[in-house]
Order: structure tokens, then sequence, then C-alpha cells
């Protein structure tokens, strides 16, 4: 069963865009980090101007926007940082990297592309940021589109954390950029018939990954660190279940796996330690290491040349080019989707939706010991 919305009352500062004049009809709400120090409290809701949308863009009234780790930890970053990543195209002049809405203008771009993104059709999307306004604008090629079947509110859950597992675990072709050579059949491509250890079952991208593997016919352990995540983990199919708080992780897959160990590793979190992973991988096995910066390349670079095993390191999907994110965005639209529709994966999101004002307090609650993706909406 899926978590229920207790969706609140729309803010009362809210602006209308529609009768407050010319003028006004190019400005909108937006959440706005006032100024550095690391605190979620410096968080603002402002008047800011809309959005125009440019070549081969929609502009998007956003409906719900995904919390996810990038954002929180967006307000931990300074100013010159921010400012770099804003310059290089990674990173939006607002927080949000996800969001559902429904299209509501067209920058340049064909009367096919038009026709196939009509006003008031219904989307999500992957973002470099923006997702916390009321409007953004996002390239058509980065959009999901999704039937009455999918509630716009659950569609909020879907782009990054799908895109993510399957580009990292499922995507026949490996999408390298410049490090590595692509090996048809090689990378992290998780298949039928094998093991998959999928660490923090029920973070965003865990509860996909469990959920995409048993629909691609491999086996799902997982682990969590409470009895309600494990119980949590168990109702989405995972095969083993492991508390990593009462039982060593890696003693329990070596007893399963007769001590031959896992065929793939998926650690969206880092902190169990490349030798753990190593231990309960098979010999030419793939760990997968998802993370928003290079803080372990060197040491997974050490491992890899004093190791038999494919080790894998993996940059944040926010930090994919353009044009891979089109790549990722046309399979997931051809084969995660469809699974979601006919309810083979089920979206899990927190029990309460955080207006703009209330922001703040979701990041607080995302840090904490939760299940489910956290939505925001204007």
């Amino acid at each position: 069963m899926l978590r229920k919305l207790g969706c609140g009352g729309r803010s009362s500062t809210e602006s209308s865009l529609s009768s407050s004049g010319p003028k006004k009809e190019l400005l909108m709400r937006a959440l706005v980090a006032t100024s550095e120090g690391g605190e979620d409290e410096v968080l603002q809701v402002q008047l800011v101007p809309r959005p125009v949308p440019k070549a081969k863009e929609v502009l998007i009234k956003v409906a719900y926007a995904g919390v996810n780790r990038a954002d929180v930890e967006e307000t931990n970053l300074g100013e010159p940082t921010l400012n770099e990543l804003e310059k290089a195209g990674l990173k939006g002049k607002y927080m949000g990297v996800e969001c559902s809405g429904t299209v509501c203008a067209h920058g340049e771009m064909s009367k096919k592309d038009k026709q196939t993104w009509k006003i008031d059709t219904k989307v999500c999307a992957i973002l470099v940021g923006g997702a916390y306004a009321e409007y953004v604008a996002a390239p058509i090629g980065h959009l999901l589109k999704f039937t009455t079947k999918i509630p716009v509110e659950l569609a909020a859950a879907i782009p990054q954390d799908a895109c993510t597992v399957w580009s990292e675990l499922f995507m026949k072709k490996r999408l390298y950029e410049g490090s590595a050579p692509e090996e048809e059949g090689e990378g992290s491509r998780l298949s039928s018939g094998e093991t998959v250890l999928i660490h923090e079952g029920c973070s965003g991208i865990g509860i996909f990954a469990i959920q995409m593997a048993k629909y691609q016919g491999a086996t799902a352990f997982a682990t969590a660190g409470t009895n309600a995540k494990i119980a949590e983990c168990r109702r989405l199919g995972a095969d083993l279940c492991i508390n990593y708080n009462k039982n060593d992780f890696v003693e329990v897959i070596k007893d399963r796996t007769k001590g031959q160990g896992v065929d793939v590793i998926l650690d969206c979190v880092g902190c169990n330690g490349l030798h753990r992973n190593l231990e309960c991988l098979k010999k030419g096995g793939r760990l997968v290491h998802i993370c928003d910066n290079g803080r372990w390349m060197k040491k997974i670079d050490a491992y890899t040349e004093l190791s038999n095993y494919k080790l894998i390191d993996v940059a944040s999907l926010l930090y994919r080019t353009p044009e891979m994110k089109t790549v990722i965005v046309k399979e997931v639209q051809e084969k995660v989707m469809p699974a979601i529709e006919n309810g083979d994966v089920k979206l899990v999101i927190h029990n309460q939706v955080f207006t703009f004002e209330e922001a703040a307090e979701a990041h607080k609650l995302k840090k904490s010991n939760l299940i489910g993706k956290i939505l925001l909406h204007p």
C-alpha cells in the first residue's frame, strides 16, 4: 500500500499571476538561499523573475518538487562553490533537481516538438536546479510523460531516483564520460539471474533499486538500520533484509551466498567502507558507488589496481552531461515508466507534504530517519 499524502492548502502569500498586471506576470515565488552559514533557516520565499524557456525548452508550472540529498547539502556549500557550479551549468539559480507539473509555455522548437509537449501536458523532469519555484524551464529531452494512473504528486518522486537507478544498474551500454572506453556487456549493468546488495534500501534510490532489480529478474539483498525500514524493504520485495545495527552485513552475505559474494553492490551512502564491500563482492563483481563528489576516487583507483574486482566510481546524476541525461530519460520513459504505471514498481513518499515556507523543516527531516520521498509544493 502506498503512503498517502497529507496535502495542506496553498500558501496565503502566493501571488496571482493571472491578475497582477503585466509587470507581475514575469515574477514568481521561489526559495532563495539568502546567506552562507550551513543552516537550513537561510531559505526564504521571495519574488523573483520567472524563467523564460530557451530553444528546445518548456516552461513547467510546478505542482510538486522532490527533496533530495543534493538540495540539503547545497545549503552547506559556500557561495564561491555554488557560483562555480552555476557557471559550469551543473547547478541552477535555485534549488530543486526534480519536479512534477504541467507544460505552460514553449521555447523555440519545431511543430513536432510542440505537438509532443502540448500546453497542459503533465510531466516530471530532472533538473540542474529550479524546482523550488512556481515555474521552471527544462529541456524537452529531460522530461518524462505520465498518465492519469500516476497522481501528479507521486510523479515528483520519479525523475532523480528512477534515472539514477536505471542508468547505473540497467542501461545496456555504460555511460562513460571519458574516464574509460565503452565496453559492451561490461560496467555496472545488473543482469537477470544475478544478485545485488543494495545499501540503505529505504532511501529513494534504494526503494527504486530493490523493485527494479526484482522486475528485471535479479535477486535483491538490502540493508537498513531500523526494524521499520527492514519491514519496508521486505514489502518492496527484497529477498534478504539485513539490519546493520544488529548484524554484520558482510557475515550475513557470506553465509547466504556460501562464501561466493554478490555480483553487484549499490552503495549510495559511502559509509560502509571499501574493505567491507569488497569482502562480500564476487571476484569480477561490480561496486557501484553513487556520490556527489570525487572524495572516493583515489581510494577506488588504488583498490582497482590491487584487486581482481571490477570497481566503478559513479558520480551523481547531477554531473552527467545534458546529452547523457537525454539518453537516460529516453530509456526510463520506455523501460521504467510502464512498470510504474502497471504497479510493478511502487512510489513511496513521506506522509506529509511541505509548503515552500516549510522547506527548512523538510530539509531537517530529510537528514533524519525516514522512509520515502519528501515533497514540497508551492
